[in-house]
């Protein structure tokens, strides 16, 4: 089994005190920077979203950098899903040291290009997965070029790079050793603005990562489309949110809604079915504010788990509102934790 879970294409670093968390994300990058004390418990400073390009990465991050007084800090990167691509394969029979090279030759035919310029990393799924007659592994695998755009940038910024990782695994430490997720199988909702993931958890272990054809910009336009008109605005707005199954357009939204309910159940019926565990307890909703409170009660409605937005205010002591950015600032929270996991 993997023993640090939270690393992949990972760094060596010894343990500080103020920890640095980077997502990388297609349309701009998160920081979040995390005190801990001795002996204390973790507490998110400051934490920030920047639309940009790469081009701007250094001049944004150098910028955030200078002003939180955080230049040589150890520094924690997750990439976002539309970087890599995550594979579920049988593991190859060797040990853990020799699993990255071996796994590069099970990904190169999925590959357009030399297998030499991309990274390659993998990570077990715990031992009781698939009841434990299978052994599988997660693949990941991303650019070079982007690997090396990311060590550039903490160089160029004079941060000192520790791991480069991916999303799932940032999550996953958000959660990691809290007594009240301890041995209960937690499912991560995100739905992006095109298309979402689910990801199946227990006890600090990714056991499933799916891709979800439902995002939140469909909605949006679906709604635009149905209830403009009459009034001259769009009805299905309520309490500053798109209500999805208010007046005239409801049957329409749900309809829209039924596919992502589908998806999300068909991963929970795969968690007990195939991977054999005793099933999700809880579903924690990652989406943009404005559609949370509508999407949370149609899963509420239909799903036979509980389900609660998650703030990280609800995990660690915050010194500013992260709710409005908690999706894409929670990848840069969970890279940092990762550090504060392995220090342990």
């Amino acid at each position: 089994m993997w023993p640090d879970i939270n690393r992949i294409f990972s760094r060596k670093g010894s343990s500080p005190l103020v920890y640095l968390g980077v997502g990388i994300f297609p349309e701009g990058i998160s920081v979040a920077v995390i005190d801990r004390e001795a002996g204390g418990q973790p507490a998110v400073k400051t934490s920030a979203f920047f639309a940009c390009v790469q081009s701007e990465w250094v001049s944004v991050l150098e910028s955030f950098c200078r002003q939180h007084g955080v230049k040589g800090a150890k520094t924690y990167v997750a990439f976002h899903p539309d970087y890599y691509e995550l594979m579920l394969i049988d593991a190859p029979e060797v040990p853990d040291e020799e699993l990255a090279e071996a796994v590069k030759w099970r990904v190169k035919d999925f590959i357009n290009g030399d297998i030499e310029s991309y990274v390659v990393d993998a990570f077990r799924l715990p031992q009781d997965a698939y009841r434990g007659r299978m052994n599988m592994i997660y693949a990941a695998y991303m650019k070079k070029e982007v690997v090396v755009a990311v060590v550039e940038l903490c160089g160029d910024c004079g941060l000192e790079l520790v791991s480069i990782g991916i999303s799932e695994l940032a999550r996953v430490n958000l959660i990691q050793g809290r007594k009240e997720y301890a041995d209960l199988g937690v499912a991560f909702l995100h739905l992006g603005e095109q298309k979402g993931q689910i990801d199946l958890i227990e006890n600090g272990y990714l056991y499933l990562s799916r891709g979800i054809d439902s995002g939140y910009a469909m909605l949006k336009q679906a709604s635009a489309a149905v209830d403009s008109g009459a009034t001259g605005r769009p009805s299905g707005l309520a309490d500053g949110g798109l209500n999805l199954v208010d007046h005239d357009q409801g049957a329409s939204n749900s309809n829209l809604l039924d596919g992502l309910v589908l998806d999300v159940q068909r991963s929970l019926d795969y968690y007990e079915s195939q991977l054999g565990k005793s099933g999700i307890s809880k579903l924690l909703l990652l989406t943009p504010a404005p559609l949370s409170a509508e999407v949370y009660k149609n899963l509420s409605a239909n799903l036979p788990v509980k389900v609660e937005a998650l703030h990280i205010s609800d995990l660690l002591d915050c010194e500013q509102d992260c709710s409005g950015f908690m999706d894409s600032c929670s990848v840069a929270v969970g890279a940092a934790l990762g550090g504060i996991h392995a220090a342990a």
